[in-house]
């Protein structure tokens, strides 16, 4: 999210209020004018579907390009998590047309909701997980870094005293040859 343009972020935050407001109209009023208000609500909700695939396969490709092990594992939670954000709407659908039982509707729903926090969370685990790497190997580098920054002045405190002390003996016998 941090590489997308505020007003793009901005943007389809406002397209998912209108969504879920059209969304609720839809499942308030009585046919025909449910159905308008729906196809708006799906229309919407492709809308930010698009948006959050591409900003998932954005940040997927730019995280690990050369660890394909761990992009398979985020696809995988993608995955997960849009086919529990794709399958809301066909629930809502086969309810709307009485094609399930409210129990089973509700068994749905539930289904659909753990599919999708399970994709969501194993997604913010990954990246906490390479967030959590990237920090120990900026560490493990910043104290490198001051490690030979220390050995360096170590050897330069070293060479001038020997420098002096060499300064110091050879002026001690010039003194006393003289």
């Amino acid at each position: 999210l941090s590489e997308t343009a505020d007003f793009d972020v901005l943007y389809y935050i406002g397209v998912d209020v209108v969504m879920l407001g059209s969304g609720a109209l839809a499942a308030c009023t009585t046919p025909p004018h449910n159905f308008a208000y729906f196809f708006a609500s799906m229309v919407l909700w492709g809308m930010l579907m698009r948006f959050l695939n591409n900003l998932m396969n954005t940040t997927i490709r730019n995280c690990c390009p050369e660890d394909e092990e761990y992009s398979k594992s985020l696809n995988t939670a993608k995955y997960s998590l849009m086919m529990g954000w794709v399958a809301m709407p066909g629930i809502f659908v086969l309810a709307h047309l009485e094609m399930v039982n409210p129990t089973v509707e509700e068994i749905l729903y539930e289904g659909m909701d753990f599919l999708s926090k399970a994709g969501s969370a194993s997604m913010i685990l990954h990246s906490s997980l390479q967030t959590w790497v990237e920090k120990q190997s900026e560490r493990k580098e910043k104290l490198l870094a001051l490690r030979r920054s220390n050995v360096k002045h170590m050897l330069e405190r070293m060479v001038r005293s020997h420098d002096e002390m060499l300064a110091s003996t050879l002026q001690t016998q010039a003194t006393s040859i003289l």
